[in-house]
């Protein structure tokens, strides 16, 4: 029986390797599943270091949505499907990932590692309600696993994965928000559409479930919007919300890290809501690296409107990248900047 390997979350590549070490003398794949573009930047390089032929990295090779990735590989009865991973931080999102390897119509194990002190039984019960065997493995410091296994006779379930739904706006797997509407977001749209023009291009980065390139679409005729993020459930998530504007050409939605793929100086408005939380750690210097992407590609003179908890000092480092600086909105919870490049000499 063949045996392949499907890795999730693997931000240092140990997984990786230990599968390939696993299937080395052999003809099985390992099949990468990271719901992150670094990691699977980071995968296609580790597959090129150790010559393996046998890798294939959603998203890139193959579909990003799971439940593509899966149909379109594994149909064989025959196969043993083992996946590692560390424990998703969102019950949606482990959920997600439970439902589509439940799909496999071999045997399937997901062998998935947390931290103790923020594992719970509803993610026993979560495995179960996809798997027939679901147990932790004894702890080491302060981890231990979550093991879930389906035999031939088990899995292979009928059901289909239903993306939620709210509004037009959808959500995949572990999206921020889920298909809600996000308040920061909301007010980010409403302070940016009067100073939105006909042709403009726009671009949304770190653009969650659409939601915010879907409300400046609908109220500016003519714009253009890139959404970027680099969360494949994001991705996954804004296609479906903006699956009319990208039909019409209006819309373009990328997986990417910080806009990398874009040109220095190629849009008008950077539209950006920026992440604060690294899993269950509050970081409020995530968005670093995404207000010098903004300034890289915006265009001389052109603008960048923020979105911050009000209690966070965000406007410091907007400050030292770009000309003028300008708070346009303010509630309870939410605070809105403008801050501007210089314009062409």
């Amino acid at each position: 029986m063949q045996t392949d390997f499907v890795v999730f979350d693997d931000p240092d590549g140990a997984l990786l390797r230990f599968s390939l070490d696993a299937v080395r003398e052999t003809s099985n794949g390992v099949y990468v599943a990271s719901r992150s573009f670094s990691q699977a930047v980071s995968a296609q390089r580790v597959s090129h270091q150790e010559a393996a032929s046998n890798v294939l990295v959603a998203g890139m090779d193959n579909p990003l949505y799971l439940p593509d990735f899966f149909a379109e590989n594994f149909t064989d009865e025959t196969r043993t499907v083992i996946a590692l991973g560390r424990l998703p931080k969102s019950l949606a999102e482990l959920d997600y990932i439970a439902h589509c390897l439940s799909q496999v119509k071999g045997t399937a194990t997901f062998v998935a590692v947390g931290n103790t002190k923020h594992m719970t039984k509803s993610q026993n019960h979560v495995l179960s309600q996809h798997f027939a065997e679901v147990y932790a493995s004894r702890g080491q410091g302060k981890f231990r696993c979550l093991i879930a296994r389906n035999t031939e006779k088990t899995s292979a379930q009928t059901s289909t994965y239903q993306p939620a739904e709210n509004e037009g706006r959808y959500g995949v797997g572990g999206v921020f928000c889920s298909a809600s509407r996000d308040h920061g977001g909301t007010l980010l749209a409403e302070t940016v559409i009067p100073y939105l023009i006909t042709g403009g291009r726009v671009l949304d980065l770190g653009c969650g479930n659409g939601q915010v390139s879907f409300d400046l679409l609908t109220a500016v005729p003519g714009i253009k919007c890139i959404a970027t993020d680099i969360s494949a459930d994001a991705v996954v998530s804004a296609r479906m919300t903006l699956h009319e504007h990208v039909e019409n050409n209006m819309a373009q939605v990328i997986w990417d890290d910080a806009a990398r793929s874009l040109d220095d100086s190629s849009v008008d408005t950077v539209v950006l809501n920026p992440p604060f939380h690294e899993g269950t750690r509050v970081d409020a210097s995530l968005y670093e690296e995404l207000v010098k992407a903004a300034h890289r590609v915006l265009k001389p003179g052109g603008n960048l409107f923020l979105v911050h908890n009000s209690h966070l000092r965000y406007r410091g480092l907007l400050d030292k990248n770009f000309a003028t600086v300008e708070q346009l909105a303010r509630n309870s919870k939410f605070t809105v900047l403008r801050a501007t490049t210089a314009s062409a000499k």
